[in-house]
């Protein structure tokens, strides 16, 4: 039904915008995170935040992948794909936080 259209990178982007607010109050409410606050590299850390993203790529990566596959056969090769794809995604959004965490640094 969403073969080759839209609609799988739709759903994908939607799943992982449900899954941030989940994911947030599961991971931060016991260090005492202000919801106010856009959770950062500089605000976060590197261990909480590597943990947010990855977590956040890899919910779109799988969720598209698998979806995109079909079928069983092709398991291992989403998996493959979803992988190399978060890794990635991860290294892009490491490289778009790290001039605000220097300027933070100043």
């Amino acid at each position: 039904m969403v073969y080759n259209s839209m609609g799988i990178h739709a759903f994908a982007s939607v799943l992982m915008v449900y899954s941030r607010s989940l994911l947030l109050k599961l991971m931060l409410s016991t260090s005492g995170y202000e919801a106010g606050i856009q959770p950062t590299l500089d605000n976060l850390g590197w261990k909480r935040f590597s943990l947010f993203s990855l977590s956040l790529t890899g919910v779109h990566h799988a969720a598209l992948f698998l979806l995109d596959a079909g079928n069983s056969l092709l398991f291992f090769v989403a998996m493959r794909k979803l992988l190399s794809s978060s890794l990635l995604t991860y290294a892009s959004v490491l490289i778009t936080q790290i001039p605000s965490l220097l300027l933070s640094k100043r």
